[in-house]
């Protein structure tokens, strides 16, 4: 079974203000509420890891691919993986982009107050992104009480400059930052600068002329405690290749766990 936090109300593309608790398997279909005392034991005295997926995945996608995610990481000892679902679909993906962005800010907002709050007597909290998915994450880290232990963004959608301008105080409050990019990735070289141009149009505040994080990976240098891992241009990796059934998925997943176990700090031979 799976734990999850969804932010999506019943499945639909609109966001809670308070996030379900959710276990079960989506493939079976069986998603149920966690009760407040599962929740307690689930939480209390772990090390929790909280993943989240990228745009334009939906409710059903989303829940599938983030549970077949916590099985091959397979934390186990007092490692407890909660998947994150929020509502980040386009039904026009050019068009909707612009204001997905604000739906990933918003839902990293809930989920500090989440950790602030009702997962207060966890160990620790550790985070993992994949695209779009990497503004919720930066946002929650932020926003957190104390300090996070890690957070490994996977092809993040964001600015190669975050880590020292808009997101600077995330990388304050985050022991270990890994980030994994591919210059193979088309998505974050062909659509991610269209898309990013027309968030600032709609009020973001990053820069309209830097590429992605996920694609050349931190620019400027972000300091010793971020772990800039670079794939390797052969064999490619497209946008979808570090989820599970992806092409890099094998290598990927023993990162994030040595990752979280912070025995390892490069990317995997």
């Amino acid at each position: 079974m799976t734990h999850f936090v969804s932010f999506r109300a019943g499945g639909t593309g609109r966001s809670l203000d308070e996030p379900m608790l959710l276990t079960g398997d989506p493939a079976a279909g069986n998603l149920r509420l966690l009760s407040d005392l599962e929740f307690r034991r689930a939480v209390e005295g772990r090390q929790l890891l909280f993943g989240t997926h990228g745009f334009n995945t939906s409710y059903r996608a989303g829940a599938l691919q983030l549970a077949q995610f916590d099985r091959s990481i397979a934390l186990g000892g007092s490692g407890v993986f909660f998947g994150v679902l929020w509502p980040g679909d386009a039904a026009v993906p050019f068009i909707n982009y612009p204001f997905e962005g604000s739906d990933a800010v918003e839902c990293g907002r809930r989920l500090a107050a989440l950790c602030n709050t009702r997962c207060a007597a966890a160990a620790g909290f550790s985070f993992v992104s994949h695209s779009l998915g990497g503004r919720l994450v930066l946002e929650a880290v932020r926003r957190l009480n104390r300090k996070a232990r890690m957070m490994c963004l996977m092809a993040a959608a964001v600015d190669r400059d975050v880590l020292t301008n808009q997101y600077r105080a995330s990388l304050r409050n985050c022991e270990h930052v890994y980030v994994l990019s591919s210059t193979r990735d088309k998505v974050l070289r062909i659509a991610y600068p269209a898309g990013d141009f027309l968030s600032d149009l709609f009020g973001d505040s990053d820069s309209p002329f830097r590429s992605a994080l996920g694609l050349r990976g931190p620019q400027p240098a972000a300091g010793p405690d971020v772990d800039d891992s670079r794939i390797p241009a052969d064999p490619p990796c497209d946008h979808m290749g570090y989820m599970p059934g992806g092409s890099h998925w094998p290598r990927v997943h023993p990162y994030i766990r040595r990752s979280f176990d912070r025995s390892a700090h490069s990317w995997p031979p």
